[in-house]
């Protein structure tokens, strides 16, 4: 029988050790298929603004304005349903996090005070979910801006809106508005309650109609598919009300 001599068995003792560290240290690098799925929201105001890589603008859409009274307006406000299941204790903060569950894992949001420095305050609120789009609805609280983050259910894929969702009757479009009191238009002076109409898709939301206006929005709905009446004032802060509709049109 061969006898294997002292150095070779320590070589050999080398390498049996250099391969159970390996297989260890793959094992400790396996992640697990239901771990949690952090989505940072970013604070880029041209990145939410933007629509969805995915989403090809296959029409073309404007939004008109119109004038109509305030009976008008009254008549048809009843009959309009506001599609979010406010259930914002079920998914409160805590310890400045707030944790989703998704079909896979969970999506956490974290809040962030002011640290480094007060710019870097990043703040969420859980409002509810728009259950025919299968979305929770996410209030962000920047340090000089503030949007809402729609959250798939299934995916975790989050979607920007710049202002309050309002879902149409079809659950084929979002309107959303923001005040805006910088300098953004050459055509129309500062502050101005900036419009954005967003497409319902299966790959997501994203932009197909924009425009600001001139005077602000106190109450929105939509009186059917292509049409949202609404309730404004000419000034900021004001309280004589004037009463709007908005059409949506292709071009």
């Amino acid at each position: 029988m061969n006898m294997i001599s002292p150095t070779c068995a320590k070589i050999l003792n080398k390498i049996n050790i250099l391969i159970v560290a390996t297989l260890l240290s793959c094992q400790g690098n396996t992640r697990s298929t239901t771990a949690d799925t952090t989505l940072p929201i970013s604070s880029d105001s041209t990145e939410k603004r933007s629509s969805s890589p995915e989403i090809k603008k296959e029409k073309s859409f404007v939004i008109l304005e119109g004038e109509i009274t305030k009976t008008v307006y009254e008549a048809s406000k009843s009959s309009y349903h506001d599609f979010i299941t406010y259930d914002s204790l079920t998914y409160a903060a805590k310890d400045g996090k707030i944790v989703l569950p998704v079909k896979n894992g969970q999506v956490v949001l974290t809040d962030n005070t002011g640290v480094p420095h007060d710019e870097n305050i990043e703040t969420h609120k859980y409002i509810g979910q728009v259950k025919p789009i299968h979305k929770y609805v996410i209030e962000v609280h920047l340090y000089e801006d503030n949007f809402f983050v729609l959250i798939d259910m299934e995916s975790g894929k989050k979607d920007t809106v710049n202002g309050f969702p309002y879902l149409s009757p079809d659950h084929q479009k979002i309107f959303a508005s923001q005040f805006n009191p910088y300098e953004t238009y050459d055509h129309i002076n500062p502050p101005t309650q900036d419009v954005e109409l967003f497409a319902v898709t299966k790959n997501g939301i994203g932009v197909i109609a924009s425009k600001p206006f001139s005077w602000y929005f106190k109450e929105v709905y939509w009186k059917d598919n292509h049409t949202i009446y609404v309730k404004a004032t000419t000034v900021a802060d004001g309280s004589d009300f004037i009463f709007k509709k908005l059409t949506i049109t292709e071009q």
